[in-house]
């Protein structure tokens, strides 16, 4: 749990902002097998709500009962997701913010980048990442949420 507390604290340090976008999902076949375990709505937090909440976040992941994710509204950080370690030489060239290992040979990637200003900026940087290094299509977007360090992939 300590390792996961300090990867969670290592992401917030690195990826600033005012708020982040918040959702706790079912772990996939919960919601089937349990009818008290919905899905919530995505909700705001800032980093010292999502620290002072974390035991919580914990909790219902470790149990296997809920995933947790969450995106920075910032427009200057760009996520490229689902990247294999065997493509990680293709992100270095780029300088990332932050790379992180999601499950066993896969990783997001942050880059921030201040030159930009508005969503259609950030979408067209995530586009052409995902054609410089082979991320995940699916996570182009300003607000597609990634899975928050330190919590499991179920």
């Amino acid at each position: 749990m300590f390792k996961a507390v300090q990867d969670l604290e290592h992401f917030l340090r690195f990826i600033k902002g005012e708020k982040y976008l918040v959702n706790l999902v079912p772990a996939k076949g919960v919601a089937d097998r349990s009818t008290h375990i919905r899905p919530h709505k995505p909700f705001y937090r800032s980093a010292e709500d999502i620290l002072a909440e974390r035991q919580a976040y914990f909790r219902g992941n470790t149990s296997g009962m809920r995933d947790v994710y969450a995106r920075i509204q910032d427009v200057r950080y760009v996520l490229a997701d689902d990247i294999p370690t065997k493509d990680l030489h293709k992100v270095y060239q780029y300088r990332p913010t932050l790379v992180v290992e999601t499950s066993r040979d896969n990783h997001q990637v942050w880059f921030r980048c201040d030159s930009i200003e508005t969503p259609a900026e950030q979408h067209n940087a995530a586009r052409w990442l995902v054609h410089a290094i082979g991320a995940d299509k699916g996570a182009i977007g300003p607000n597609h949420l990634a899975r928050l360090p330190g919590f499991y992939n179920r």
